[in-house]
């Protein structure tokens, strides 16, 4: 049976002080949605339309649940001295930071993915003497299998987890291509990169490539190109740029100011907001409260400064 094209699938079947408060240099802005994020250690949650988040627990890379009221995580104690074993995968409700550890270790520092319906979470892992592989868990920490295990050839790697909704499965990409996935591990479509950047585009593993939830043809990700010359200066590499690519028109815009290093890109729930961090030209030289958070629209425009912190998710 031929197979319809990755995005054209989507398009058709997607209808749809360490422990003290972040602070944030500049004009910000309250957020209209819901937030987790990581700072210096801990998880943090900022509540729809205020500008105070608030502590959670103790972790990296939070991943906030579909009904907003948990976040899952990477945890390792002190982050600063990660153990050689991998991280533990917890769980933790947000409003009373009660936390319940579902993987003891073997856990990658990257974010886990909540399924739509919140009783699952796929997680990657790099076992002792093996190769980075994805996991799924349910949430009562029971059914924890293997779904896909990275190989010499297809896929080479697996990064970026993302959870599509409407049961369509599971994206990750593995440096070269964009995978999709069933919840059982089936390889159902692989698209090479450049069909959605365009020639000689490649990806490195923080680069995430997320379809819009409400207009699936419109997909969102971010790439390294060259960067404005006090960025190459300062860093010596290239910069992260967040785009926009239309899998109807064919059309692929730049999204954000020319000196931002944009990353980690998800959508809001009605579509219609990205949220990324990163950092601009004024934070380049910064040592402490470099990166920080930004809202911006699928339009491109009302780019802005919502907090400090990381590892957005929402």
């Amino acid at each position: 049976m031929t197979r319809r094209p990755f995005l054209l699938v989507l398009a058709l079947a997607l209808v749809v002080g360490a422990a003290g408060v972040p602070r944030a240099a500049g004009k910000t802005a309250p957020a209209p949605d819901a937030f987790a994020f990581w700072r210096d250690g801990w998880v943090w949650f900022m509540p729809a339309g205020q500008t105070k988040p608030r502590k959670v627990a103790q972790g990296e890379a939070p991943a906030l649940s579909p009904d907003g009221k948990r976040v899952a995580y990477p945890y390792a104690g002190d982050y600063k001295h990660r153990p050689e074993n991998g991280a533990a995968l917890r769980v933790a409700e947000i409003a009373t930071g009660k936390s319940v550890q579902l993987v003891a270790e073997e856990l990658n520092y990257f974010p886990p993915a909540w399924s739509p319906d919140g009783q699952q979470l796929a997680f990657l892992t790099y076992p002792r003497g093996g190769r980075r592989q994805l996991e799924l868990i349910r949430t009562d920490g029971s059914d924890r299998r293997v779904l896909i295990k990275s190989n010499e050839k297809d896929p080479r790697e697996v990064f970026q987890v993302v959870w599509l909704p409407e049961r369509q499965g599971l994206l990750f990409q593995d440096l070269n291509a964009v995978y999709r996935i069933s919840p059982t591990g089936e390889v159902l479509e692989r698209t090479l990169f450049p069909s959605i950047a365009g020639p000689d585009t490649a990806l490195a593993s923080s680069d995430r490539v997320v379809p819009c939830p409400t207009t699936p043809n419109l997909i969102a990700y971010t790439m390294q190109i060259g960067g404005p010359p006090k960025f190459e200066k300062v860093f010596s590499e290239p910069i992260v740029a967040l785009y926009l690519y239309d899998a109807t028109t064919k059309q692929r815009r730049r999204v954000g100011p020319t000196d931002a290093l944009l990353l980690n890109p998800c959508w809001s729930h009605d579509g219609q907001r990205l949220y990324v961090y990163g950092f601009r030209e004024p934070q380049y030289r910064m040592n402490r409260d470099r990166f920080r958070i930004y809202r911006v629209n699928r339009d491109g425009t009302g780019f802005t400064e919502v907090c400090a912190g990381e590892r957005v998710s929402l």
